[in-house]
Order: C-alpha cells, then structure tokens, then sequence
C-alpha cells in the first residue's frame, strides 16, 4: 500500500483483544499495524503517515491518556479511540 493509504494503528497489551482488532480491521479491508504497548507504537510508527489510533487506557508503563499527552507535545494530529473497560466521566471529559 501507498503511504498515503490510511493506517489503522491498534496499541494494547492485551494480545488476545489486540489480535482479534487487528483481524477484524484487516477483514473489513483496512491496512492495521499492531502493538503491544507505546511505547513500541513510538519507536516504530511513522506519524506522517494518515489514519487513526485505536488505543487501550490501562497499559503498564505508558497509560492510554500518557500516549495522547505525548502525541499532543509532538503536535500529532491522529484522531485517537479509547478501549476501556475501566472509563469514567473525567477520562473521557480529558
């Protein structure tokens, strides 16, 4: 695919829900770049490139909200959707 192609970037530690996001995206055609944690996402990903984040909150090391603080710093422009099963009403005000 292009580099103009979006990509669908899936970060969470969680493998099994990680795999299965990753290949039910890739099912519905989309191009999917998987990782287990950010700061893999940070290392490896090429922010220029378009698309969006499908980001876990509750991650050891870096949490889902630490990611986005950072990619604010960077003055990234990815849209950005939280998975949680652990949100509440000042997570998603943030």
């Amino acid at each position: 695919m292009s580099p103009k192609t979006p990509l669908i970037r899936v970060i969470d530690d969680d493998l099994d829900l990680l795999n299965s996001v990753e290949f039910l995206l890739k099912c519905e055609g989309y191009e999917v770049a998987a990782y287990t944690d950010a700061q893999e996402f940070l290392r490896a990903d090429s922010p220029s490139r378009p698309g969006c984040l499908v980001l876990d909150e509750q991650m050891p090391i870096m949490t889902g909200q630490e990611l986005q603080s950072e990619l604010n710093a960077r003055k990234s422009v990815l849209p950005i959707i939280f998975l949680t099963a652990h949100g509440d009403i000042d997570m998603a005000v943030q």
